[in-house]
């Protein structure tokens, strides 16, 4: 009798386990994209590095008790981990290319996607944001199914998290970019514009700015597409394509970088500056027009 139960016993229980491993077997675990991304290995000298340096040069004065290099402006709080930097560069890529500015907590699975459809077509040098290449080294590791798991995962983590570190994107976002458009149309990228005059019945630039980077003052010659200037900390060299401005800005001989200001109608400026050959990553560069001159 006992060894009848015994038997039955043991057949209920194995048709019990091969029940379940039935349905286990039936069952795909999904693989977190995010967790490779946390384990991919980044670039050297990207905006990251330089802000990190920054950060801990301005640390180690601050504990000397010693006035910080004046380069170090660029120190900030820095997102605490791979995914989070890479949901701060799609924050970055939606405001200036998309022209969208994402809310966290209402975000939407569209410009994300679009965002990595960025990483997948622009040219590396107009990706913005604090790993650009990294990141578009990642996503295009992937295969097409673990793009539409990572686009999931960012909205989902960015619900949850929020956008991490201290770099905020203020005002409204500019219009689409002209790369981007071409990008999600499926067309080329859009070709560098050629430089052009500035527009001769007037000088566009010249004037005097309150800036995001304290008082500014072009100059620009009627007819001339070259610009230069000074600021509160340093000095600009810089390119005009009309209502476009392309800079070099240095300060001091102790740091230099690029910026790209874009001007409306009424003389004010919005744009972006970086360290070294990039013109964004470091922070936003606004200017309100104070005095416009005509040289």
């Amino acid at each position: 009798m006992k060894l009848v139960m015994c038997a039955v016993l043991m057949i209920g229980c194995g048709s019990k386990a091969d029940g379940a491993s039935g349905e286990s077997s039936g069952e795909t675990k999904q693989e977190s994209v995010l967790a490779k991304l946390e384990a991919f290995k980044p670039m050297a000298d990207e905006t990251y590095d330089f802000v990190q340096k920054s950060n801990e040069i301005k640390a180690k004065a601050k504990a000397a008790g010693v006035e910080p290099p004046a380069y170090t402006k660029s120190a900030y709080e820095l997102p605490p981990t791979p995914s989070d930097t890479l949901a701060h560069d799609v924050r970055t890529l939606a405001f200036y290319d998309l022209g969208t500015k994402l809310d966290a907590k209402a975000i939407a699975a569209e410009p994300v996607k679009q965002v990595i459809e960025l990483y997948l077509k622009l040219d590396p040098k107009k990706l913005r944001g604090l790993r650009g290449g990294t990141h578009q080294a990642f996503v295009k590791s992937l295969t097409d199914a673990e793009r539409k798991v990572l686009v999931d995962e960012l909205v989902d983590r960015i619900k949850t998290k929020g956008f991490l570190g201290a770099d905020q994107l203020e005002g409204a976002p500019p219009p689409m970019s002209a790369d981007a458009k071409a990008a999600l149309g499926g067309g080329a990228p859009a070709a560098a514009p050629k430089a052009e005059p500035a527009k001769a019945d007037g000088v566009v630039w010249a004037g005097k700015y309150k800036t995001t980077e304290g008082a500014m003052t072009l100059h620009q010659i009627r007819g001339a597409s070259i610009v230069g200037g000074e600021y509160a900390k340093g000095r600009l060299a810089c390119t005009t394509y009309k209502d476009d401005l392309d800079c070099k800005w240095t300060e001091s001989g102790t740091g230099t970088g690029q910026a790209v200001f874009k001007r409306d109608a009424s003389g004010n400026f919005t744009g972006t500056w970086g360290w070294g050959k990039k013109s964004s990553g470091g922070g936003t560069w606004n200017g309100t027009l104070v005095e416009a001159a005509a040289e």
